[in-house]
């Protein structure tokens, strides 16, 4: 009897431990990955991530961005913690972005070589996600009549620095300045520009005796035959 008594005493002498899962619920993950993102974003952008996971009442701990923020999707490397086995196991867990920020959009269809001061644009707020462009590609305003359209555009589409290129030196239809050169000697006539050309671009010019002439730019206004 007495060997009973001693080993129910030793029994309830050995200390036992409970372990717990520890971490941020699955509301507290999202507003965490939400200031993560948004923390990134420069001035005049915002942020929203839409679960692309179902919510349970699993624990998340040690966060990482493990993606760029500019991609449809965003992964965050978590420890993710189940409190019925209270087992931990490393998991990427997905976001659908929303990033908006405030761009130079046009308001019309255009074609290139046209001056993007006679066309209709507007400053507003667009979701660079659904654009599929990044922030650094969007051109910057205001704009003046010095910036020409370099390709066609459409309409609602973003202002990108790729649709953009200085004033021409060269207008199609201008009359233009040829210089002929050969060693020391140079021979001058005019002739028409048959397309836009900027410095050092190749451009056809009829002269004044109805000959086509390959040309390039050499200054505004002026080209050299090839």
């Amino acid at each position: 009897m007495r060997l009973r008594v001693l080993i129910i005493c030793i029994v309830l002498l050995v200390p036992i431990q409970v372990y717990a899962c520890e971490g941020l619920t699955d509301h507290q993950f999202v507003e965490t990955a939400n200031q993560l993102v948004q923390g990134q974003l420069e001035k005049e952008s915002t942020s929203r991530l839409f679960p692309l996971f179902t919510a349970s009442d699993h624990l998340y701990s040690k966060l990482q961005l493990v993606t760029s923020i500019y991609q449809p999707r965003i992964g965050f490397e978590v420890l993710d913690c189940d409190p019925l086995t209270m087992t931990n196991r490393v998991k990427v867990m997905w976001f659908r972005p929303e990033i908006k920020k405030r761009a130079w959009v046009f308001k019309q269809n255009a074609s290139r070589n046209q001056s993007l001061d006679k066309i209709s644009v507007d400053y507003q707020e667009i979701d660079v996600i659904k654009e599929r462009i990044t922030i650094t590609a969007l051109a910057i305003g205001p704009f003046n009549e010095n910036v020409w359209l370099a390709q066609s555009v459409k309409l609602n589409e973003p202002i990108l620095k790729k649709h953009l290129k200085e004033t021409p030196w060269v207008y199609k239809d201008q009359q233009v300045r040829v210089l002929a050169i050969s060693g020391d000697i140079t021979i001058e006539t005019v002739g028409i520009a048959q397309q836009f050309g900027q410095y050092l671009d190749r451009v056809n010019v009829r002269l004044l005796n109805n000959q086509l002439v390959r040309t390039t730019v050499v200054k505004k206004g002026t080209v050299k035959i090839d």
